[in-house]
């Protein structure tokens, strides 16, 4: 019998650590932008479909109709090319969404976080979370992860909005 206590206590002490571990990390403020998204979209450089279903190549790049190819893949070259232009596009529709006097306010961990959900929704998609968007133009980053954590995204993708959510509320 003591060897079973010995032994739960020894897994609830590592639980607990692997606990401590993954919340620092989840708000890891230091890591890159493009690294933090090669790691949430992964890197393929043959076309696959996405968990939704979507036909998507390189780095989270969902293809459009014109660019469909049965057995398309692409060079490492133009996988980074693409991500490049698509994180640009991304940075560019987070700032028209959240307004420039806003976005100017923010620190770059909250700007990195709101470029990375608009590459991930896609298009002008963020602008469709209003009560995250209003809460971080009065400067409630609280609210606004927690509204985050409301929305399907968090639904679809849930540990990748926890640390999204984590890194809007302490990113600053």
């Amino acid at each position: 019998m003591r060897e079973i206590t010995m032994f739960v206590a020894a897994v609830l002490v590592c639980g607990v650590l692997l606990l401590i571990s993954s919340v620092s990390w989840a708000c890891d403020t230091k890591e890159p932008l493009d690294h933090r998204l090669m790691r949430h979209e992964g890197v393929r450089t043959c076309a696959y479909d996405d968990h939704l279903g979507h036909l998507t190549i390189g780095i989270g790049h969902l293809l459009q109709r014109n660019e469909h190819h049965e057995e398309m893949c692409w060079s490492p070259e133009k996988v980074r090319h693409v991500f490049d232009m698509d994180v640009e596009r991304a940075r560019h529709n987070a700032q028209y969404d959240v307004s420039a006097r806003t976005w100017d306010r923010l620190s770059q961990t909250r700007r990195d976080v709101l470029t990375e959900l608009a590459f991930q929704v896609g298009g002008y998609g963020l602008s469709l979370f209003h009560r995250m968007l209003a809460a971080i133009q009065e400067g409630n980053f609280k609210l606004a992860a927690r509204n985050l954590l409301k929305s399907r995204l968090a639904m679809q993708t849930p540990s990748r909005a926890h640390e999204l959510a984590c890194l809007l509320e302490h990113g600053d």
